[in-house]
């Protein structure tokens, strides 16, 4: 089976989860199309910031900073909009978050955030997986016996999904958020830092 690759298929995943029929579009007037259409785009902001997902991480260098500095001197540089969160910066500089801005000592930061992506083909299994099962619990109390259902969901997702992520994520080398530092011994052993 192919991945999914539209909003319809994913919905149809979701609605298949809770055991009712597909929909023939999402767009279409079916009361199930309208809920899954309302709530997909925070369904999939908040998987899609919830762990460091390989296929979303993003390498953002800014060279224009704002014309008006910070109050305490620092560069503001306007986040991409597709921003969801900032990992890290990468040279090692301070920064802090303020109001759209990424604020820091150095003229030429070199970013890594989690972006934004509404491109299913592009995500892998385990990311599609995460946004039907959260899709699902948001659909399901709209349906009968929906909170059941929901409740159902939830702690399948926590008890098997979210582990499962994690363990994915920490795989392709991003889970770690912390730069690896080499110890005094290492360092004067073999002459690198």
């Amino acid at each position: 089976m192919d991945a999914p690759n539209t909003l319809t298929a994913i919905a149809n995943l979701a609605l298949t989860k809770l055991g009712e029929a597909s929909i023939a579009s999402i767009d279409s007037t079916d009361a199930r199309a309208v809920v899954a259409r309302r709530v997909y785009p925070q369904v999939l902001r908040m998987v899609q910031s919830e762990f460091r997902w390989p296929e979303l991480i993003t390498e953002w260098a800014p060279t224009e900073y704002e014309e008006d500095l910070a109050a305490d001197g620092s560069y503001r540089f306007a986040l991409p909009g597709a921003c969801l969160r900032v990992l890290e910066e990468m040279s090692g500089y301070r920064y802090r978050l303020e109001a759209g801005y990424f604020v820091t000592a150095t003229e030429s930061p070199n970013v890594r955030y989690l972006t934004y992506s509404e491109s299913a083909d592009e995500w892998s299994p385990q990311l599609v997986d995460c946004v039907v099962f959260r899709l699902a619990i948001e659909i399901a109390p709209t349906l009968t016996e929906g909170l059941k259902r929901a409740r159902a969901l939830e702690e399948q997702y926590e008890q098997l999904k979210k582990p499962q992520a994690w363990f994915v994520v920490s795989q392709a080398g991003q889970g770690r958020t912390y730069r690896p530092r080499r110890h005094r011994w290492a360092r004067a052993r073999y002459g690198y830092g």
